[in-house]
């Protein structure tokens, strides 16, 4: 995302510290986003049971 920014040269670059804060509160609406996309949640709606995991039981898992 640095990279991005600072390639594209039509705005302002934002600090490394202002990108981790941007992440941490568009991370649980971006885990929701990718995860509907990845188990293919508008193909096959019964996925949604199958694979019925949140952003919560993510960040338990990986605290382990």
């Amino acid at each position: 995302m640095y990279r991005q920014s600072k390639a594209s040269k039509e705005q302002k670059v934002p600090s490394v510290g202002a990108l981790k804060r941007l992440l941490k509160t568009e991370e649980p609406t971006l885990f929701a986003k990718y995860r509907d996309k990845y188990f293919m949640y508008d193909l096959c709606p019964d996925n949604q049971s199958r694979f019925a995991i949140t952003y919560e039981n993510a960040e338990e898992f990986a605290a382990r």
